[in-house]
């Protein structure tokens, strides 16, 4: 028997699939896009994931490959410059030497100085040297700092009071430039509106390294006295538990005598039953405090006030503050 021929739908048998018709489409849709997207991937996409990459290596201690691919990252996209992220991690890597020589710092600022060109936004250029400089600054790089920063700044009278007042902090810390850095922190006060511990700080550390002392300790009783206030003024029992210059005057000679451990941990406990604050914020405000503190009782004891000065050391001791020369 002759076999019949099957019945075909008239479509199917003169068009083509419907999966095939689907696939032409697709391919027509994405070979336009497929350059574009090539081309986002390969300039944006691939040197952020190299900044990922990076910080896993220099996280196991694979430094020269961190190195590396760090190089590879920027090269490939100049705008990872404004990228903060980088900036850490060349830090982390700069920073975590065992020894730290000169021409490593020359290097740095070398590579500081020819990114941070190469962001067109003066604004965002001056913030992320600000950022660079203040990590430097806490590892004790002060001199990098100032260069960091008085390359990239405009001109003070074009500067915020912020960067007035870092770059001020900054040249005081290095011993640079004294009286530039006096023109800078009044340039800060002027300009703000608001009385700023900080700024007062600033001021009354420049003033102390200039050998004016009387001066200096008025502008640093403000500034603490001014930090207590605001706290006071988010929570009462806030200022409380950083201890006041009146709490610590009255319970001064039990921490004088025997009373310095256990208040110790009464202190901490106060800090821990803290709610308005985290604890990231407490540290930080702590920190603070100690660096004023420290300030403070350095220019008291310029002054030959030694009973003023003790006060605060008592402080530091109380809250652990030892080694005074990282409080910067």
């Amino acid at each position: 028997m002759r076999s019949e021929p099957l019945e075909v739908e008239p479509n199917l048998r003169n068009e083509p699939s419907r999966v095939l018709r689907n696939a032409i489409l697709l391919i027509a849709i994405l070979i336009p896009v497929f350059p574009v997207a090539r081309v986002y991937y390969w300039q944006h996409a691939l040197p952020r994931w190299y900044l990922a990459y990076a910080a896993n290596e220099l996280a196991a201690e694979r430094v020269d490959s961190a190195t590396r691919t760090l190089d590879r990252s920027i090269e490939m996209d100049p705008s990872i410059a404004s990228d903060l992220h980088y900036w850490r991690l060349r830090l982390d890597l700069l920073l975590g030497q065992k020894e730290l020589p000169d021409e490593k710092i020359e290097e740095f600022i070398a590579h500081a100085f020819e990114q941070l060109e190469r962001i067109e936004s003066l604004p965002l250029r001056a913030a992320v040297s600000d950022w660079i400089a203040s990590r430097l600054l806490q590892e004790r790089q002060a001199p990098a700092a100032v260069r960091i920063m008085s390359h990239f700044f405009p001109s003070i009278a074009e500067r915020t009071p912020v960067q007035n007042n870092d770059l001020a902090y900054a040249r005081a810390i290095a011993r640079v430039n004294l009286d530039l850095a006096s023109k800078e922190i009044d340039a800060a006060l002027r300009k703000t509106n608001e009385r700023n511990s900080g700024f007062l700080d600033t001021k009354a550390w420049v003033l102390h390294l200039q050998g004016k002392n009387q001066l200096a300790q008025e502008f640093s009783q403000a500034a603490i006295e001014l930090l207590y206030r605001d706290l006071s003024a988010v929570n009462r029992n806030l200022a409380d538990a950083f201890y006041p210059d009146a709490k610590i005057e009255l319970i001064r000679d039990e921490l004088e005598a025997e009373g310095l451990e256990k208040e110790k941990t009464k202190a901490a406990e106060g800090l821990k039953m803290l709610s308005a604050v985290t604890e990231s914020q407490v540290d930080q405000q702590l920190r603070m405090i100690a660096v004023l503190r420290h300030h403070r009782a350095s220019i008291l004891e310029a002054l030959g006030e030694e009973e003023g000065a003790a006060l605060d050391r008592l402080w530091l001791r109380l809250f652990g503050f030892h080694d005074t020369e990282s409080l910067i």
